[in-house]
């Protein structure tokens, strides 16, 4: 199961044991052990019986947070990439790579990407991010002249660029357009270290915090789903939400002795969920109070430090550990819609494990015959709490686990089928055997 891929003993003894811990240096984080890593069906090719995790079957007050956390795992397991989704990706990227080869002023150009695609923080509707360096465009205007180019190059491009679209605008230039071929959203901009300096910090937080892919990919989507993801509409975009759970992980809640010590892990996915709604919904002061992760995280007053606005008291601000003179919240013009959705999901949350509690034994014994099969037992929701803010998610789930299934149970008969392949050719040319590795491996190369 699930559970049992992501256990929680491993994942505790991985994070420094603090009460306060720091955004350590890259060279003090200590490597993830690959028990830790969310291990997929496909990865021994033999799809799992269900792949929802067996043992979700906490009904008690001091239980939601099990429950939540398996449900957490659960979520990230689904969302992960299929191999059909990864493929795709690369391929939008070559696409571009291969564009900007043809253009004389982008040739010696070298494209990288950032943001959720290289962090692995990527939803299946997640934009891919790139970054083009080497075409000596310093200025702001070389920049947007070059994007200009690029909108030109795309319009002409044999495969089909939609949308396309420069935002010379924007503190970072950039051009917009959907790939044709995947139905990707493409972003697009030149000579800009800070994407990937913001990319190095998310990898280096999903090392040093388990809970912190989980949380910010559950996190993502809820936004998405009220549209309060977009920072153009004043939204809580990615680089701010990652700042915003390192902070909620820096300083996690305290652990009221009436709650079972499974229950109060640091690193229970659910506990961590509920502290980040309770918090940024219902705690935090935002008129008074700035979020800095950077030296080990803490608050700061924002009058002092210059950063309260006098019209829009109210906004949250977030310092950019990459530049400290940044306040990343500050366009988040709509925070207070965000906040209200944190809140509404507390409550939801706790509502609906309450609910829970109080079916009892009679929902662990029809977990138990559903699981069964005894009686023709209907199973019950699997997702009993994500679902009630997430509406429509279970069924969503359920698709990407028979996608994750589909390509597990293909990837023995494609072995298969390679191997009658090569017979074939084997005997059409005339030899006894197949290609040995040397001839295969420069076919394929």
């Amino acid at each position: 199961t699930l559970r049992a891929r992501l256990p929680m003993a491993r994942m505790i003894a991985i994070a420094p044991a603090l009460d306060f811990i720091a955004l350590l240096p890259d060279e003090e984080i200590p490597e993830t052990p690959a028990a830790c890593e969310a291990a997929s069906s496909s990865d021994t090719g033999e799809p799992a019986p269900d792949a929802w995790s067996i043992t979700r079957a906490h009904f008690g007050a001091d239980s939601l947070e099990l429950a939540l956390h398996e449900e957490l795992l659960d979520f990230a397991e689904a969302f992960r990439p299929t191999r059909a989704e990864s493929a795709m990706r690369e391929a939008a990227v070559e696409r571009v790579v291969s564009l900007l080869a043809s253009l004389p002023s982008f040739a010696s150009a070298s494209v990288r990407p950032f943001g959720s695609y290289a962090t692995g923080l990527c939803l299946p509707s997640s934009d891919v991010d790139l970054a083009v360096f080497g075409t000596g465009f310093e200025s702001k205007v070389q920049q947007v002249a070059g994007l200009r180019q690029i909108e030109k190059a795309l319009h002409r491009a044999g495969w089909r660029a939609e949308e396309v679209e420069v935002i010379g605008s924007a503190k970072v230039p950039i051009v917009k357009y959907v790939d044709g071929p995947s139905g990707l959203s493409v972003d697009l901009c030149l000579e800009q270290q800070d994407g990937i300096r913001s990319s190095a910090l998310a990898t280096k937080a999903a090392r040093q915090f388990p809970p912190f892919r989980p949380l910010v990919l559950l996190l993502k989507r809820y936004l998405s789903s009220r549209g309060l993801n977009d920072t153009f509409t004043g939204g809580v975009g990615s680089f701010l939400l990652q700042l915003l759970v390192i902070s909620s992980l820096q300083q996690p809640p305290l652990h009221p002795p009436a709650l079972s010590p499974a229950a109060c892990s640091r690193e229970n996915l659910g506990r961590h969920l509920l502290h980040f709604f309770e918090l940024y919904g219902l705690r935090l002061n935002t008129t008074s109070a700035g979020v800095r992760v950077a030296d080990g995280g803490r608050y700061f007053d924002k009058r002092q430090r210059g950063w309260l606005n006098g019209e829009r008291p109210w906004l949250l601000s977030v310092e950019n550990p990459i530049d400290s003179t940044h306040d990343v919240g500050a366009n988040a013009f709509n925070i207070r819609s965000v906040r209200r959705a944190c809140a509404h999901a507390y409550c939801a949350l706790l509502a609906s494990g309450t609910a829970a509690a109080r079916e009892g034994e009679a929902g662990r014994e029809a977990e138990r015959e559903a699981a069964s099969g005894v009686g023709g037992a209907c199973r019950p929701s699997r997702l009993r709490l994500l679902s009630a803010i997430l509406p429509g998610l279970e069924a969503e789930m359920g698709r990407r686990f028979e996608l994750h299934a589909a390509e597990a149970a293909a990837a023995p008969a494609e072995g298969r089928e390679d191997g009658l392949q090569r017979s074939r050719l084997a005997e059409e040319s005339g030899e006894e055997g197949g290609w040995d590795e040397g001839e295969e491996a420069s076919d394929d190369g």
